[in-house]
């Protein structure tokens, strides 16, 4: 697989924006629990997230129509997502009583923001990395992008815990690492060069049109995300206040899974090209299934436990991201691929801002069997497991063969995992050294 020029700093843009995603993400959560949010303020501030996702994709699609410029509206949006972390970086400055209002609209602004540019994106990568090794080569910057949030984002948790607990300018100092290494990315996005945009006509109705294979796509896309998104906010609340760890030992737990999907990335890749998107679909799916499920049975005495199942956590969710990105990009039109992503983002993100509500309140207020946190993950476990029945039908344009689920999972065990593991690092280290592979 050759690269362009485009295709190296579309990695380099991968890989900084990684880092920026690295210093920020992973703490919002640990920061709103330093500013005192509770179990279902957590939930809100992941709903409106959310929110800021799905009011953002008609806009972001009818801009492209107006512009007609598809880079200069990602470098806009992507200036606009990452100074909103500003307002975020000098809440230790500001009243106490305005923190957690000035970090839910920032933090709201900066996902409007990011997916405000998600259709233009989109349309525009899918012209800069050819169809026929878009697998392998999105397997290769995702894992890049992997290593470089591991570096990231373990430093900033040990360098969290030099602070006294309570201390609010480690939180700050970070978040501002995040604004400058995302401004550096977009600085790599400006130098793709892509095609000229080739927009077909449409009309608003085209954004209520769904059909085919991309209606059944959307329906198990949006009936998972609601399966994961009720349960995604409170591993980390469940890992800092339930398990009792410090910043370091959670990232440290986070980096486990990050390495895990780092490693298996191009194992994906290799399988996605050769055997499709359908059956790797499903076996991430179970992946990701189990991870809540596994999660109810650790506690503070046997927290070594957790290292296996985020193991399976990472690498299950290097597929889903994976997979699924590649399987939209089969099912939908080039020619109408702007508005279908807006479409497809709609539908996608409405259950992601009712799931982490519902789970917050769920966790708060509701015990059956057992209570709390718990419940919410056997209840996102189940719904996970659901969502496969949602697959049965669904098919890919360009695949000249159907394989099972069944085939493509042995084939993806039949590597050794430790010989595999070792081929990984080893690659790694290699190409961090500069040798010939």
């Amino acid at each position: 697989m050759k690269q362009t020029k485009d295709m190296r700093n579309l990695l380099r843009n991968g890989i900084w924006g990684s880092t920026a995603d690295a210093f920020t993400a992973p703490f919002i959560i640990p920061f709103a629990l330093a500013l005192g949010a509770t179990e279902l303020v957590i939930g809100i501030i992941n709903s409106l997230q959310n929110l800021g996702m799905l009011a953002s994709q008609v806009p972001g699609a009818e801009i492209v129509w107006f512009f007609r410029k598809r880079k200069m509206i990602n470098v806009a949006c992507e200036i606009l997502a990452k100074t909103s972390w500003l307002a975020i970086v000098l809440i230790p400055f500001l009243p106490s009583d305005s923190w957690l209002t000035v970090m839910i609209v920032s933090i709201t602004l900066s996902s409007f923001f990011v997916n405000l540019s998600y259709p233009a994106w989109t349309s525009f990568i899918a012209d800069v990395v050819p169809k026929e090794f878009r697998g392998r080569y999105f397997g290769n910057r995702n894992m890049w992008m992997g290593f470089a949030a591991i570096i990231a984002s373990v430093a900033a948790g040990f360098y969290l815990d030099l602070f006294p607990k309570g201390n609010l300018l480690g939180f700050s100092s970070i978040f501002l690492f995040g604004v400058i290494a995302g401004i550096i990315a977009v600085g790599y996005y400006s130098r793709l060069r892509g095609k000229p945009v080739r927009l077909a006509e449409h009309s608003f109705r085209d954004y209520l049109k769904v059909t085919g294979n991309m209606r059944r796509f959307l329906a198990f896309t949006a009936f998972f995300n609601f399966s994961y998104m009720i349960a995604s906010p409170f591993f980390a609340v469940y890992m800092l206040n339930n398990l009792g760890m410090d910043y370091g030992s959670y990232v440290l737990f986070a980096a486990i899974a990050a390495f895990a999907g780092l490693v298996s990335q191009r194992h994906w890749g290799r399988l996605m090209d050769k055997f499709g998107c359908r059956p790797m679909i499903g076996i991430s799916v179970v992946g990701a299934a189990f991870v809540p499920f596994l999660y109810i049975f650790i506690n503070q005495q046997n927290l070594l436990m957790l290292i296996p199942v985020q193991i399976l956590s990472g690498v299950a969710w290097a597929g889903v991201g994976l997979v699924t990105f590649n399987m939209f990009l089969d099912v939908s039109d080039r020619k109408k691929l702007v508005t279908q992503t807006a479409n497809y983002n709609i539908i996608a993100t409405l259950p992601m801002v009712i799931a982490p509500i519902i789970g917050g309140l769920v966790a708060q207020n509701l015990s059956f069997i057992i209570p709390g946190i718990p419940l919410v993950f056997l209840l996102s476990s189940i719904l996970r497991f659901s969502s496969l029945a949602l697959l049965k039908d669904l098919k890919e344009s360009h695949v000249k063969r159907m394989y099972s689920t069944e085939h493509a999972f042995r084939v993806f065990v039949s590597i050794h995992p430790v010989k595999g593991l070792v081929h990984e690092i080893r690659t790694v280290e290699k190409r961090m050294l500069g040798k010939r592979l």
